[in-house]
């Protein structure tokens, strides 16, 4: 699968310390056929993940550490931005920081 991840509402329609926003991820593997071994039978390993909201010049907000649903989807709800700006919103792999999927965010 191919993961995206995505902001609500859209960028640009964002205003810092006002609007809640609803960060959603799509695509993400939900468990790692690379990790299977016959101790873990019947399942292999799970994949967690963390969403990350970055700007230079500002401190980063990072989610609670999260699994997907069996279709690869999750959500981070009532976010409020803290600063103006251009953001880099990812989705980052919990076990060793890989993004998995990335946007651009402008916040008002």
């Amino acid at each position: 699968m191919t993961a995206a991840v995505a902001v609500t509402p859209a960028s640009g329609s964002i205003t810092h310390l006002v609007t809640a926003c609803r960060v959603t991820c799509t695509g993400a593997d939900n468990n790692t056929a690379t990790g299977y071994s016959t101790s873990n039978y019947p399942e292999s390993p799970q994949v967690t993940y963390y969403f990350k909201w970055a700007k230079t010049g500002s401190d980063s907000l990072k989610s609670p550490v999260f699994s997907t649903n069996s279709a690869g989807t999750a959500e981070w709800n009532d976010v409020i931005i803290p600063a103006a700006g251009s953001w880099t919103l990812t989705l980052n792999k919990a076990s060793d920081d890989t993004v998995a999927a990335t946007t651009a965010v402008t916040v008002s």
